[in-house]
């Protein structure tokens, strides 16, 4: 894969990522806070909310994602 490429797939998840987000929204009347208080309070309670951590971390640079959130 050239580096182009590499760049529209990256671009391109972001968009499908920011599309399905938006839509989870608009379908549960809920505003971006809401949403992320909510989506912390399921990873925290359950029990694979550890591995998906380290794995978003693993994948982390491979999509451009800032480190800074994930540690937030």
């Amino acid at each position: 894969m050239s580096g182009r490429s590499t760049k529209l797939a990256v671009a391109g998840l972001w968009v499908g990522v920011v599309a399905a987000f938006g839509w989870y929204l608009r379908v549960n009347d809920l505003g971006p806070v809401e949403a992320a208080q909510e989506l912390g309070s399921q990873v925290d309670a359950a029990w694979w909310g550890p591995r998906l951590f380290v794995d978003l971390y693993t994948v982390r640079p491979l999509v451009l994602f800032p480190a800074s959130v994930l540690t937030v």
